[in-house]
């Protein structure tokens, strides 16, 4: 799933790429 985020990101909305990455990265943190 991260990496479908990844592909998916767009380069002119760093902003919401950003935003998504660190949500993701918080929600590994909880399942853990």
């Amino acid at each position: 799933m991260y990496q479908t985020i990844k592909t998916i990101h767009t380069p002119y909305e760093p902003n919401l790429y950003q935003y998504v990455e660190q949500e993701l990265n918080n929600i590994n943190k909880q399942g853990q």
